[in-house]
């Protein structure tokens, strides 16, 4: 079965983007970016299939899974056919390359912000597991991290409304759609899309398609180390741009950076392999304030 997905959009003239969110996020994570392009493109950003407001169905959630929902939305939003950037965040990069090396010649860039590349399967689950007990436990003791989750499901309710509190650097509709999921949406997708996949052999593809493709990346970022999207791209000869002083959550920290390097390959600049470290904190816009999504 082929399932459409939720999709936000901004903007109605322009050439078409499509971003594509991390684990555990939402199409909503985009918008202060899209509040930076909105003006000059059309902005679609799905929440992908098991998060957010698109469907939850019971089934292995791998990549191809994920990518055939994909194919679906941008099929019936009538933009197939044409060569839209695809920016992707987190786990959106690694189905943004997947993507990518799927149809050669559909998209007319890529921006992959925070990636995660590690070395090898048994470096990424011990790398995935430090970074916190839900995280460990889902790695680690899935029965604990089932029991959690389960637990976590059954107040969703309570949880949407507490957890913009606990996350005040989050926008309240963003941090809500961080509980809009399921223990196997979540747990299968970070296996399949994240934990198993081989993302050197998957971008050694993309890159010997030519397809121009840029990387943003924090110098500050503990879930996807700067080394290992660095090396990657050394060795295929992608530009790489480092934002010093930022974090893994590069939409909403440095929304504007992010807007740049989108805006950059849409009209065919691409940089130099390299480094830029000398970003400071930009302020997010202000045109369109953001406020509570009923």
């Amino acid at each position: 079965m082929t399932y459409r997905l939720q999709l936000e959009r901004w903007g109605r003239n322009g050439p078409s983007l499509v971003l594509v969110h991390g684990l555990g996020a939402s199409g909503r994570y985009w918008r202060w970016v899209a509040e930076f392009l909105q003006d000059e493109f059309r902005v679609f950003a799905p929440d992908l299939l098991g998060f957010g407001r698109s469907p939850w169905p019971d089934i292995a959630y791998t990549v191809d899974d994920h990518l055939d929902a994909l194919d679906a939305t941008l099929k019936a939003e009538g933009i197939e056919d044409e060569p839209p950037v695809l920016a992707g965040h987190s786990l959106g990069t690694i189905l943004a390359l997947a993507w990518a090396a799927r149809y050669p010649k559909r998209f007319g860039g890529l921006v992959l912000m925070g990636l995660p590349c590690y070395r090898s399967p048994e470096e990424a689950r011990a790398h995935v597991a430090g970074l916190g007990p839900l995280a460990h436990a889902t790695v680690a003791r899935p029965r604990l991290g089932a029991a959690i989750c389960g637990l976590m499901c059954f107040g969703r309710p309570f949880w949407r409304r507490v957890v913009p509190a606990l996350m005040p650097d989050v926008p309240a509709d963003v941090a809500r759609d961080g509980v809009l999921h399921t223990w196997g949406s979540y747990s299968r997708t970070l296996q399949h899309g994240i934990l198993d996949v081989d993302v050197r052999t998957l971008a050694g593809q993309v890159g010997a398609t030519g397809l121009p493709t840029h990387l943003l990346h924090g110098d500050l970022d503990r879930e996807a180390p700067l080394e290992g999207a660095s090396g990657l791209a050394r060795s295929i000869g992608w530009s790489l741009e480092v934002l010093k002083g930022a974090g893994h959550g590069l939409p909403i920290e440095r929304p504007q950076a992010c807007a740049e390097a989108i805006r950059g390959q849409t009209a065919g600049s691409i940089r130099e392999v390299g480094y830029t470290t000398g970003h400071v904190k930009l302020p997010r816009p202000t045109q369109r304030p953001i406020g509570e999504v009923k």
